[in-house]
Formats: C-alpha cells, sequence, structure tokens
C-alpha cells in the first residue's frame, strides 16, 4: 500500500467517494465504471489513489470481482454521507440559482397587513420579487425550518425553535365595543360591560403562545371572557357592530359604523418578530434578511406611536 500523500496533496474527496462506492455497491469495475459514465481505467487509478490519499485499502480486487475490505465496509456509510450531503449543498446552490433574487414572506393571520406590507418593500429594496404565503403560526415556523420561507412576520410570543429572532416590534391595540355600550369613556377597561359580551378573536392556532397571553391579560384586569372565532383580524369588528361582542384590535384598525375604538394600556400592545433560518440569514449577494425586515416594521411601528391623538 501506498503511503499517505502528503499535505501538499489534492484529491476530489467527494468524487473519489463516489467511485469507491460505485465499485462497492457493483462490485465491478466495468459495472461502476458505466455507471458513473466513465472509463474502468479511470475507475481504478482513481481508487488507488483515493487508498493512497487515506494510507487503507478499501476493496480487494479478485477474479469474481471487487471485494469491500473490513476498513472499506467501516468507511463506507460515512462515504455515503459525504456524496449525499455533497449532491444536496449542489441541489440547493441550483434552486438558488433558479430563484435568482426572489423571496418568500410568511404572514399569518394575526399579522396586520400594514406589517406584512413593510416587510415586502424592505425586502424589494434589495431582492428581485418577494412573494407572500399565509398560513397558522406554527406551520409558518416549520416552512421557515424546512427553507420554503425565507423570512416570517409573526405574533410574539411564538415558539420559533432554533429559528433567529429579530428585534421585538410593538403596536398600541385598541378595544373595540359596539356602538353606545360603554357608559364611562374615561374608563381604561370597562370592566362590567365587557363582562355582558363574547370576545370576537382570531382562532387560537393562528398563535397559540400570543392567543394564551391575550386571555390571560383580560384575566388579569377582571374578565374571562367567552370567545368567538373571527377568521382574520379583519373579520372580527363586523361582529362587535353586530353587539354581542367585543374586540382587541391593532393600531390600523379603522373606525366603521356601529364600533367605538377605546385606547388600551400599554401591556397589551401587539407584538411581533421577524423569524429567519440560522443558515439562510442573508440573501444570495449578501444582504442581511432580518436587518432588511426589521428596517421595514420599526419603521411602521414608529409612525403608528408617533401619530398625534386625535
Amino acid at each position: 500500500m501506498s503511503s499517505r500523500s502528503g499535505p501538499s496533496s489534492r484529491v476530489d474527496l467527494t468524487r473519489l467517494c463516489a467511485l469507491f462506492l460505485a465499485v462497492a455497491e457493483e462490485r465491478h469495475f466495468g459495472a461502476a465504471a458505466d455507471r458513473m459514465g466513465t472509463t474502468q481505467p479511470t475507475v481504478s487509478q482513481g481508487l488507488q489513489r483515493l487508498e493512497g490519499h487515506l494510507g487503507v485499502r478499501l476493496l480487494d480486487r479478485t477474479r469474481d470481482g471487487a471485494v469491500v475490505t473490513a476498513a472499506g465496509r467501516h468507511l463506507l456509510p460515512l462515504a455515503r454521507t459525504l456524496v449525499r450531503d455533497a449532491s444536496q449543498f449542489e441541489a440547493a446552490a441550483v434552486e438558488l440559482a433558479g430563484r435568482g433574487l426572489t423571496f418568500a414572506v410568511g404572514a399569518s393571520a394575526t399579522t396586520p397587513a400594514h406589517l406584512t406590507a413593510a416587510a415586502v418593500t424592505s425586502m424589494r429594496s434589495q431582492v428581485k420579487a418577494v412573494t407572500v404565503a399565509h398560513g397558522q403560526g406554527p406551520e409558518l415556523v416549520s416552512r421557515v425550518e424546512n427553507g420554503e420561507l425565507d423570512v416570517a412576520v409573526l405574533e410574539d410570543p411564538s415558539p420559533a425553535g432554533d429559528l433567529v429572532r429579530g428585534v421585538m416590534h410593538r403596536l398600541p391595540r385598541r378595544l373595540a365595543v359596539p356602538e353606545g355600550v360603554v357608559a364611562d369613556q374615561r374608563a381604561r377597561i370597562p370592566r362590567q360591560e365587557l363582562r355582558q359580551l363574547d370576545l370576537a378573536v382570531t382562532p387560537r392556532a393562528c398563535g397559540p403562545a400570543a392567543w394564551d397571553l391575550l386571555i390571560d391579560l383580560l384575566d388579569e384586569v377582571g374578565i374571562d371572557p367567552r370567545t368567538v372565532e373571527a377568521p382574520s383580524s379583519a373579520d372580527v369588528l363586523p361582529q362587535v357592530a353586530a353587539g354581542s361582542a367585543f374586540a382587541i384590535v391593532d393600531a390600523f384598525s379603522p373606525a366603521i359604523d356601529g364600533v367605538q375604538l377605546l385606547d388600551l394600556p400599554g401591556r397589551f400592545d401587539h407584538r411581533f418578530r421577524a423569524l429567519v433560518h440560522p443558515d439562510r440569514q442573508c440573501t444570495v449577494d449578501g444582504h442581511d434578511i432580518r436587518s432588511l425586515v426589521d428596517r421595514g416594521l420599526a419603521r411602521v411601528c414608529r409612525a403608528v406611536t408617533e401619530e398625534p391623538t386625535p
């Protein structure tokens, strides 16, 4: 067996391991050559070079074909992993190249449209095109984790696993009640009136942790509401206008007939974060995705909090 190659020697380990796998699985140099689209001498020379580089014999050449040695059997699973990972790496690069600078932003039913638009606008300042995906919070987290989405803008708190969290952004929220229900306009939390109404709210599945936090906040101020579901944030106000429910709405909710909007204390603020995958934090040309989105979200939240109270 030849000695291990010195530091100055360069070998294409991925290609040589692929040759090793082909011979080990085909048990014949000629069949391995056909599988790899090359010649038998090339396969043989490649295996000799790999064995020389590693300093171990991987295959015994017999009249009946190639037989994997004990050392070869030990290294075979590692060779498969190396070749598979290289193939996946190449596929991911091809997918990115095919996408160009197109990025996907996820937003749940509870993410205000103004925030989604801010995230998209920030991304468009640096990338060619942006798409928007909607879904429940936990589903969007999974899609960021598996690479389907580049970033998601979700309520906080929101379990995010190993995803990288952006800055927390806060939006004031208002209490929406049926017009004429609240007698004392100075009351910050009209408990007596609210206890007579249901709470119109988006489904808990949209963001379980944030949903539970809202219920806890209402419980702390002495309200234990019955809940009625609305498909999205935009659907809660019509239920309030019907006279049987109240709602906690974001600062962008418009005044509509039959609904009165009252300010809420800061502890009721709506909180949001951008979530990105730890290995996909930058665009292809190096722009930090989280920073881009955070700047857009901060701009919108700042504009809302700086607006003069009518």
